[in-house]
């Protein structure tokens, strides 16, 4: 009789999450993926099962769609949802397919801080981890934009175009790179981000347009006064346009928080927006007060310099310039924080109260 070896112990369950792909109706009974585990997380930071399946861009967010081309998971706000008639699609950015819904199963934190407790927060946020490295390069790619801008204010040719082509490449880069702060807030990340990539199309030139067309939509009333009151040389078409600035500027940073949320120019509908914010009332006028606040400083800093410095980049003296150049960098890194911890106080704005606001459908 030959001995037969005892069959192995059970294998010991590992902790962790399987994420399961509800694919759609026809497929729901056969699409199902068990993924691998990403790096050991805190359970109380990242909010999910030890072993869960996290955002390619976004580590402490759950996954929440899976591209099968690629292969990557992203969360809700790093796909792009496309309305086909009556259907709504969610399609991985880089691919242009369709992503598979995952199931995940939330461990529930304690209960999160509201959002005018988290307010005093955002003016550290801009130095926590590696964020004041990442203010030294952006105070590089603030300065200029500023300097674009007097360039084209030059009249020349040659300022306008090198001017313009300066405010369309670090304008764009810009825009992203606050998108990417309103992302990571939304997502629950309490650090700075990385600076993003340097895809021209995906991260510079469509993000330009972005901010373009924000800015367009959510101005065009006190444009449309300037214009017609210049035109028709007509003095109560011209007291309309101060009115109408103050409209835009109380309407631009919900419309901004709903095109970075969003990732589209469409979000800017006044149909979206105003409901928006009269969702969150009290949130909001505390924010755009904030923002207004934070704009005024920066603009009575950028009017110190102006008289300090009148004949600007036109002057003869080499030390003058050595100290306006000197005194223009540590304004805009001053000016970059302030626009970092605004950015953050936006972001906040959609993490309390996304609920409420269900731009995501949620």
């Amino acid at each position: 009789v030959l001995d037969v070896p005892p069959p192995p112990p059970p294998l010991k369950p590992t902790s962790g999450l399987r994420i399961s792909g509800l694919a759609h109706a026809s497929e729901a009974s056969s699409s199902t993926a068990t993924l691998d585990a990403p790096p050991m997380l805190d359970p109380a930071v990242a909010g999910v099962d030890i072993g869960a399946k996290f955002c390619k861009f976004h580590p402490k967010s759950p996954a929440r769609y899976l591209c099968k081309k690629c292969n990557r998971t992203f969360c809700e706000l790093c796909i792009t949802v496309l309305n086909v008639g009556s259907v709504t699609k969610k399609n991985c950015r880089s691919c242009g397919v369709e992503c598979v819904p995952l199931q995940v199963h939330l461990v529930r934190p304690g209960p999160q801080k509201g959002f005018f407790a988290s307010l005093p927060g955002a003016f550290i946020y801009p130095m926590r981890g590696a964020g004041i490295f990442i203010l030294l390069v952006g105070m590089i790619i603030f300065t200029g934009i500023r300097l674009g801008t007097v360039m084209m204010s030059t009249g020349s040719i040659r300022g306008i175009g090198l001017g313009g082509t300066m405010q369309l490449i670090l304008g764009g880069y810009l825009f992203t790179f606050l998108q990417n702060i309103i992302h990571s807030t939304a997502a629950g990340d309490d650090e700075v981000p990385d600076l993003p990539g340097i895809n021209f199309l995906e991260d510079i030139l469509l993000p330009f347009f972005r901010l373009l067309g924000l800015v367009l939509v959510c101005f065009a009333p006190a444009i449309a006064f300037v214009v017609l009151a210049v035109a028709t040389a007509s003095p109560s078409l011209a007291i309309g346009v101060l009115p109408a600035m103050l409209f835009g500027c109380a309407y631009f940073p919900m419309a901004f928080l709903a095109v970075a949320i969003l990732d589209s120019v469409g979000a800017v509908n006044p149909l979206v927006i105003l409901p928006s914010i009269l969702k969150v009332p009290a949130e909001y006028i505390v924010t755009v007060i904030i923002l207004a606040a934070v704009l005024i400083f920066t603009k009575i800093g950028d009017i110190v310099l102006a008289v300090a410095f009148p004949k600007g980049l036109m002057t003869q003296s080499i030390p003058e310039l050595l100290a306006m150049f000197g005194l223009k960098f540590l304004w805009s890194l001053v000016s970059l924080y302030l626009l970092t911890v605004n950015t953050r106080i936006l972001g906040l704005l959609y993490l309390c109260k996304k609920d409420k606001l269900a731009w995501l459908g949620r």
